[in-house]
C-alpha cells in the first residue's frame, strides 16, 4: 500500500535548501564581488504577520444603501407614468392625516428611491403604533396613479370548511326528495366548477393525500406482536369511489344551466325541504351577483417561511374542500391528522385586498363575495349533514 508523504507544520523545521541538478552555463561575464556573498538565510517562521493598523470593515459600517422597492408588479412600470410623483405626494398628505404620523421630507432622487425611502419611513412609523401592523400598508397602482392602501382581510377564524358529498351521494341514490337533490346538484355545481372550491377526489389536493395516508397506515406499528391493523384501508376506497361518481355527476353543464329554473319549479313538502330551497335561493343569488368569482381572486402568494425553510402558512386548500363526510371514526381521524399538522403553522392564507387610504372605491376590489361565500358554505354543511 502507498502512503502519502507526510508534511511536517510549524516552527520545528528549517526548510530544506534545493539542490540543482546541474548549474546553467553563463551566457555573459560575471564580475566578481569585493566581498563574500553571505546569501539569505532561511527562515522556518516565514513571513512577518502584519495586519492593518484599523478595521477594514470600518468602510463598509459606515456606508447607507437606499432602501430597496418590494411592491406590487407595476410599480416598475410607473416610472413612464406623467404623474407620479404627484399622486404619490397626494396619497402621502392623506396617510399622514390618516394614521397621525409626520414622514420628512428626504433628499431629491430619481424614482422609485423617492418613493422607496419614504414608504420605508411610513413603515417605520408605523411600526411603532400597536394599531396597524407595518405589512398592513402598501403601495400600488391602478389607473395609472401611486397610492399608498391598507390590508383589508376577511377572517375566516380557525375552521375547516369542509363539504360532505357522501349526503348528495345517499340522496342521488334514493327516490325520495329528488327535487331536493336537484337543488343539491346545483349547488354543488356552483362550488366546484365555477367558486373552485377543491375536492378531495382531486390527486393534488390537499385532503386527497391526507386520506391516502390514512387509508395506508397501519395503527398496530406502536403494539408489539400485534398483527397489522389498516382499519381504515376499505373504508378509503370507498369513499373515494364517492367522491369519483359526485364528482363526475357535477361535471354535467346541466346542473348550472338549470339552477334557476329548479329554483322557480321547487314546491317544498316539509320543513327539511325549505331549509334546502332557502339555502340553494341564496347561492343562487351569490352565483349571479358574482357570476366569474373564484375562492382564489383574493388569496396573496405571501409565504411565511421557519427557521428550517419551510412553509409556516396554512394554505387555503388546506381549511377549504370537499370531503367524503363530516360524520364517523375516518372523519375523526381525518380531522385530528389535519388538525396536528396545522396547529404548528403561524398564520393563515385568507382572502384579502388592499383599499386606498383615500376612501375612494375601485370596482370589483372587495371581500363582499368570500364573506358571503363562507358564511353559506357552514349554513351548507349544518342542512346537508346535520
Amino acid at each position: 500500500m502507498e502512503h502519502a508523504r507526510i508534511y511536517s507544520k510549524g516552527y520545528d523545521q528549517f526548510a530544506k535548501k534545493g539542490r540543482p541538478d546541474q548549474t546553467a552555463q553563463t551566457t555573459l561575464p560575471v564580475r566578481s564581488l569585493d566581498g563574500k556573498d553571505k546569501g539569505r538565510r532561511r527562515n522556518p517562521k516565514g513571513q512577518a504577520k502584519v495586519r492593518a493598523n484599523f478595521n477594514a470593515a470600518d468602510g463598509f459600517m459606515r456606508s447607507s444603501f437606499a432602501p430597496k422597492l418590494i411592491e406590487t408588479e407595476h410599480i416598475a412600470q410607473c416610472r413612464k407614468l406623467p404623474n407620479n410623483n404627484g399622486d404619490f405626494s397626494s396619497s402621502l398628505v392623506k396617510s399622514e392625516k390618516e394614521f397621525n404620523i409626520l414622514v420628512h421630507t428626504v433628499e431629491p432622487s430619481e424614482f422609485p428611491y423617492n418613493i422607496a425611502y419614504q414608504l420605508t419611513e411610513v413603515r417605520e412609523q408605523l411600526g411603532k403604533s400597536l394599531l396597524l401592523n407595518r405589512k398592513d400598508i402598501r403601495l400600488v397602482e391602478h389607473q395609472e396613479c401611486i397610492f399608498f392602501a391598507r390590508r383589508e382581510t376577511h377572517c375566516v377564524g380557525m375552521v375547516l370548511y369542509y363539504i360532505p358529498v357522501k349526503p348528495l351521494y345517499d340522496m342521488m341514490r334514493s327516490d325520495c326528495r329528488k327535487n331536493s337533490c336537484q337543488l343539491m346538484l346545483s349547488v354543488y355545481a356552483y362550488l366546484y366548477r365555477v367558486a373552485n372550491v377543491p375536492s378531495y377526489t382531486d390527486k393534488d389536493s390537499y385532503l386527497h393525500s391526507a386520506y391516502e395516508w390514512i387509508g395506508e397506515r397501519d395503527f398496530s406499528e406502536d403494539m408489539e406482536g400485534e398483527q397489522p391493523d389498516f382499519r381504515y384501508g376499505t373504508e378509503v376506497g370507498q369513499v373515494m369511489e364517492i367522491g369519483s361518481v359526485v364528482q363526475l355527476e357535477l361535471q354535467n353543464p346541466i346542473h348550472l344551466t338549470e339552477f334557476g329554473n329548479r329554483l322557480r319549479g321547487f314546491s317544498p313538502a316539509d320543513d327539511l325541504d325549505r331549509q334546502y330551497f332557502k339555502i340553494a335561493e341564496k347561492f343562487w343569488k351569490l352565483y349571479n351577483d358574482h357570476p366569474s368569482a373564484s375562492v382564489f381572486g383574493n388569496i396573496m402568494e405571501d409565504v411565511d417561511m421557519t427557521d428550517d425553510g419551510e412553509e409556516s402558512i396554512v394554505r387555503l386548500e388546506q381549511y377549504l374542500s370537499f370531503c367524503a363526510s363530516t360524520k364517523g371514526d375516518l372523519f375523526d381521524q381525518l380531522f385530528n391528522d389535519v388538525n396536528l399538522e396545522l396547529q404548528e403553522l403561524s398564520s393563515m392564507q385568507e382572502p384579502t385586498v388592499f383599499l386606498p387610504i383615500d376612501g375612494s372605491n375601485i370596482e370589483g376590489n372587495e371581500l363582499d363575495f368570500e364573506k358571503m361565500l363562507f358564511d353559506l358554505i357552514e349554513e351548507l354543511v349544518c342542512i346537508i349533514e346535520p
